[in-house]
């Protein structure tokens, strides 16, 4: 029996431009630039990055 392998995720941010798509026999996958934002902690205060 093939072994069925998922993996997902949710980011939120600002995509650059069209996806490009890729097919593959068994798979096909998305490439797509996309902007986020983070905030980092130093000490007591919070830096964007």
């Amino acid at each position: 029996m093939k072994k069925v392998v998922e993996n997902s995720f949710a980011v939120t941010g600002f995509v650059g431009k069209d996806a490009e798509i890729r097919q593959f026999t068994t798979a096909s996958v998305a490439r797509f630039p996309l902007a986020v934002s983070r905030k980092e902690q130093n000490g007591e205060e919070y830096v964007s990055s």
